[in-house]
């Protein structure tokens, strides 16, 4: 028998559609609101990691001997455009999936060595091979690491590198505490794993790696990044507050925000506060 409408507005929604579709409304990009969100997030991002990041890519021979970039989830592009002037001899083309984003990259198209492109990293066709493919702060947002390597493969010339960049949880604190906001975090990574996101497969990354036919663990380095307070009118604290933002907007989870938020002000008053997030680096090269 033929369902009618009614019977089909009545059937309970697949748990796998639910799941797509909160993951969507985290990284939506489509409303004024939610743009201006992310581009202040990745801003105080690369202002408040970039000089740790670039004391680790100074020192890795495989970003060294790379001429050309490939930015996946490159967001507003600010990152490729504070690099670039470090490592000039290298060209660097930005992909990001949000055209709204990439709206706001092409803003640095006039610098040297520097273009974006709107696009999904997995279904567009390589224009051309690449040395390093970079993958910072997207792999807690991917859900296969299979389609990852494999995809990155048909992007990299031989000998090619991956270069995945991530923020640890278990290795960030703040001091004193701000149990709240930790509590926030740790619900939203349980959300994300429960959509089969990768957030939490970095140990399990590297360890294939090792023993993978065409792929080789290069590189497995932790780095802390220590900011001292207090903190009130900071970019630590800003960012701490706008993932909250993008938390309470995504609806993935029902928490008290705003009690969250008050304690983030409360501690950012502290003269006396700390704040220590880590960053792990994981590369994977072309085996010869």
């Amino acid at each position: 028998m033929k369902a009618t409408p009614s019977a089909r507005r009545s059937e309970p929604a697949n748990p796998a559609t639910i799941a797509r579709a909160l993951h969507e409304s985290f990284l939506d990009t489509s409303s004024k609101v939610a743009l201006a969100q992310w581009d202040d997030v990745l801003g105080l991002q690369v202002d408040l990691f970039l000089a740790h990041e670039l004391g680790f890519l100074q020192q890795f021979a495989q970003w060294r001997n790379a001429r050309s970039i490939l930015d996946v989830g490159c967001g507003n592009g600010y990152y490729l455009s504070r690099l670039a002037p470090f490592f000039p001899e290298k060209s660097y083309t930005g992909l990001d999936i949000s055209a709204e984003l990439i709206g706001l990259a092409r803003g640095f198209r006039g610098r040297p060595g520097l273009s974006f492109a709107a696009g999904d990293f997995f279904r567009i066709e390589p224009r051309q091979k690449v040395d390093l493919v970079l993958m910072r702060f997207l792999v807690q947002h991917l859900t296969d690491f299979e389609a990852v390597l494999a995809r990155s493969r048909e992007n990299l010339s031989p000998g090619g590198t991956l270069l995945i960049i991530e923020p640890e949880l278990n290795r960030s604190a703040n001091a004193p505490a701000t149990p709240l906001f930790e509590e926030l975090l740790r619900t939203f990574e349980r959300a994300r794993v429960g959509q089969g996101t990768m957030r939490a497969s970095l140990d399990a990354m590297a360890d294939y790696g090792r023993s993978h036919a065409v792929w080789e663990t290069v590189c497995d380095t932790r780095v802390s990044v220590p900011h001292l307070g207090p903190f009130a009118g900071s970019k630590v604290v800003a960012m701490y507050l706008r993932w909250v933002d993008l938390c309470e907007r995504s609806g993935l989870f029902a928490y008290d925000f705003d009690a969250a938020r008050e304690e983030l002000d409360q501690w950012a008053a502290e003269p006396s506060s700390f704040s220590r997030i880590g960053l792990r680096f994981l590369a994977f090269q072309l085996r010869a």
